[in-house]
């Protein structure tokens, strides 16, 4: 289903009903920022609320995932619709979820790879390798156990996790650094620019990520 399509009926049908987003959030046990997300197609309510919320807006389960209010007498051959419609999507989304992992292991090979060729190559001058497949590493990681099912809930996630892992990263870098070199006042400055390299990377990621996810929001 059209988690935008959803969020917006939701929206529309709130606003009739008299509601702010703090008042329908009330009712049913969440937040109200839980209700901004599934109004901007960000995530979908749970199942265990589906009934109570649904109650709330004056509509059906059925109206709700067709996002329209349905005749008495098309109501029998909506349902017949919307479930085959959630079948398919639920074998999509286990295609896409094998095809994720297969891509992920693919990407992680290729960066490894990437990371020992830029060993002594020029790339090695101009890009910290190693900071940057940590923080891809860590993505990955991201993506992989977050359960994510839209590209929305992907960004958020990245987005939330990037900055904790640039962090992560630049503390090891930090200690490692620190143990290793004999600190003299001359190389303090160098060894701390390149352990701020993967907060610097994290910072710029953070940033796409939030204009992605803003983009995304407004389609």
């Amino acid at each position: 289903m059209n988690q935008d399509m959803v969020g917006a009926f939701m929206q529309s049908l709130r606003k009739e009903q008299g509601m702010t987003q703090k008042d329908l959030a009330e009712r049913i046990g969440v937040s109200d920022k839980t209700i901004s997300k599934w109004e901007n197609g960000n995530s979908m309510p749970d199942t265990s609320i589906l009934l109570s919320l649904c109650k709330e807006l004056d509509i059906s389960v059925n109206e709700l995932l067709a996002c329209e209010k349905i005749p008495p007498e098309e109501y029998s051959k909506k349902a017949e619709v919307n479930m085959m419609k959630l079948i398919r999507e639920n074998q999509e989304q286990r295609r896409n979820g094998r095809a994720q992992v297969i891509l992920g292991c693919l990407v992680l090979i290729v960066l490894v790879v990437l990371s020992f060729l830029s060993i002594g190559a020029n790339l090695a001058i101009y890009v910290d390798a190693p900071a940057v497949l940590f923080l891809l590493i860590g993505l990955l990681g991201v993506a992989l156990l977050s359960g994510a099912s839209t590209w929305g809930e992907r960004l958020h996630a990245f987005r939330v996790m990037v900055i904790p892992i640039g962090a992560l990263e630049s503390l090891i870098s930090c200690v490692t650094v620190f143990q290793n070199v004999d600190m003299q006042g001359e190389t303090v400055g160098p060894c701390l620019a390149v352990v701020s390299l993967s907060l610097l990377y994290a910072l710029g990621a953070y940033i796409l990520f939030y204009i992605l996810e803003m983009r995304l929001q407004k389609r």
